[in-house]
């Protein structure tokens, strides 16, 4: 029996119907279109060992394509599987979905959210929502988590996907559906409006960053430098304690003919070094902090700790802004506290990056 298929009816097609939703958040402008179900209604769920991880009011608004649409995503029950699976594997406990909501087009996406328990760093998280791709582009990855507990939030979303850019498209999805969101983007707080702010008005950008940190030995005080002569860029600014954060800028080459390319060929090189102490992997991924696209580097080594750099690549007239940072995946992984708290403090600091008007 499919997934969402009652006795009485059966889903045949998906009927192509774009919405273009515009998402306004925090100073987010984010458009999302829609491909929309054309019968559409809350369903009684048979699944596949599934059902224990279901509330009893679960609303589940999905379809698995038969073998001859041309748009093929992973199923229903897949994307719950493997919502479920990992946060296991972070060791979250009681969970019961509540909503599961698909969107199609332009990037395809199950947002699910749902009651747990999870405690992380001494905080207490009862509901989350989880975001992951639903395949149509060949690949899946890891769901994006958030949790909150009244007005305590967490989320481990890298700043390409930042919180209320996610929370905006799941508002909008939810409104389409006509069920009741979980997670609000009015309810997140800006946890940098106190930050200070750097700014460079000769290369035109700006982040955030906090005055002083503290990872569990004390407070440190950030402090941004600025090397005016880098060997390898026209101009560098760059945090170096207690963890390093690079903002470099590029001069692009005169036969430079799109980011895309520049980083594929970038991501080739690094997969093609030989001298390295310990094997190496490279991959790139489109990348997104606010409204400005880019494309990420991710490397890491085959080593122990899983040494891991991010370079993310955005592009602005006659330059390449690179934002450069490093951790050990095999320490994040393990959740240690020390590196996810550094790891975390990186990605508040990089979601702060615009480019000045």
């Amino acid at each position: 029996m499919p997934f969402l298929t009652q006795g009485k009816t059966n889903w045949k097609y998906i009927l192509i119907v774009v919405v273009l939703a515009v998402i306004v958040g925090g100073g987010i402008l984010g458009y999302y279109q829609w491909f929309i179900k054309e019968e559409w209604k809350e369903k009684e769920v048979e699944t596949l060992g599934l059902d224990n991880y279901l509330h009893k009011d679960a609303v589940l608004y999905g379809v698995d394509m038969p073998p001859e649409a041309e748009y093929q995503a992973i199923s229903t029950n897949e994307a719950i599987l493997i919502v479920v699976q990992n946060l296991e594997e972070q060791n979250v406990k009681d969970i019961k979905i509540r909503q599961l909501l698909w969107a199609v087009a332009p990037r395809g996406e199950f947002f699910i959210a749902g009651d747990c328990s999870f405690t992380r760093e001494g905080e207490q998280y009862n509901e989350f929502l989880a975001v992951i791709e639903d395949g149509s582009g060949g690949k899946v990855g890891k769901p994006y988590f958030i949790f909150k507990d009244t007005d305590i939030w967490y989320s481990d979303l890298v700043a390409s996907n930042s919180l209320r850019e996610l929370v905006g498209g799941y508002e909008v999805l939810a409104d389409i559906y006509n069920v009741t969101p979980i997670f609000k983007s009015s309810e997140i707080k800006d946890e940098t409006a106190d930050w200070k702010i750097y700014g460079n008005e000769e290369y035109g950008f700006i982040f955030k960053y906090p005055e002083k940190i503290d990872l569990g030995k004390g407070p440190t005080e950030l402090v941004v430098k600025e090397n005016l002569n880098p060997v390898d860029a026209v101009f560098v600014a760059y945090i170096e304690k207690p963890f390093t954060i690079g903002f470099r800028v590029l001069e692009k080459s005169k036969d430079f003919s799109n980011l895309e390319e520049y980083v594929r060929t970038e991501t080739e090189n690094i997969n093609n070094t030989e001298d390295s102490a310990a094997p190496i992997h490279a991959e790139f991924n489109e990348f997104t902090i606010d409204s400005i696209k880019g494309f990420a580097i991710k490397t890491t080594a085959a080593d122990v700790l899983g040494n891991t750099s991010v370079e993310i690549y955005f592009e602005k007239m006659d330059y390449l802004f690179v934002i450069r940072y490093s951790y050990s995946e095999t320490l994040l992984e393990e959740q240690d506290p020390l590196e996810s708290s550094k790891y975390d403090a990186i990605q508040k600091i990089i979601s702060t990056f615009r480019f000045l008007e």
